[in-house]
């Protein structure tokens, strides 16, 4: 069963103050237990594979308080990173859940990427084989639902709606699945490590079709 995946803003989760080492021995225990497969999507990311911390809080490293996860699923307990902005956008889509949209999204640029196309809407594509157009239009649609997060909440961006969650009581932050309703985080194609875009080198770790018996380098992040 999934994990359920709702934003937060635990105050230990600020890059700024570090993130979990994925070469400590319980995050690699963690890792090897999920099979490095999310348990927000159930999708495998490999060597770019995250850990996340249940409860929010990254100062727990207990063994049932971590969790494989994705780079999409595991951006969702990071929105007021600093380029929270750039990687995300706040959509209104009640109808799915965060863990399904992250798995479309995830598919979406799939197919993208696999024609050598830029997984961001910043410029529509020039040439569009029947699957890219479907993507194309799939992912502006989601896009789009952006309008009706801002008639929400004033705001599309994801640092907005952390401060709005910093901001609630302890008992409102705990409930906070009902207060966000159908609000979620788009992934716009972009993920940021040390100050450099590397989706595109996740996207060639997760769809490349490596000889068999190769084995994969890690790709530790501090």
């Amino acid at each position: 069963m999934l994990l359920p995946l709702i934003p937060s803003v635990h105050p230990s989760a600020q890059r700024a103050e570090g993130t979990l080492g994925l070469r400590q021995e319980p995050c690699i225990k963690a890792l090897a237990r999920d099979r490095h497969v999310c348990r927000f999507c159930a999708l495998p990311a490999g060597s770019w594979q995250d850990v996340f911390t249940i409860n929010d809080d990254h100062a727990d490293t207990s063994a049932d308080n971590l969790a494989a996860a994705c780079p999409l699923c595991h951006g969702v307990q990071h929105i007021a990173d600093a380029h929270a902005d750039e990687q995300m956008r706040v959509i209104w889509l009640p109808e799915i859940s965060q863990n399904l949209l992250n798995v479309v999204v995830r598919g979406i640029h799939e197919i993208l990427h696999g024609e050598g196309l830029p997984c961001t809407l910043a410029k529509r594509p020039i040439f569009n084989t029947p699957a890219v157009s479907a993507a194309w239009r799939a992912y502006l649609a989601l896009d789009r639902r952006a309008s009706t997060a801002r008639s929400v909440i004033d705001s599309d961006r994801p640092r907005d709606l952390a401060a709005a969650l910093s901001a609630l009581t302890p008992d409102q932050y705990g409930r906070r699945a009902s207060l966000i309703g159908g609000l979620r985080l788009l992934h716009r194609g972009r993920h940021f490590q040390d100050g450099r875009d590397v989706y595109a080198e996740q996207l060639d770790a997760w769809f490349a079709k490596p000889a068999a018996g190769t084995p994969q380098p890690p790709n530790v992040k501090e």
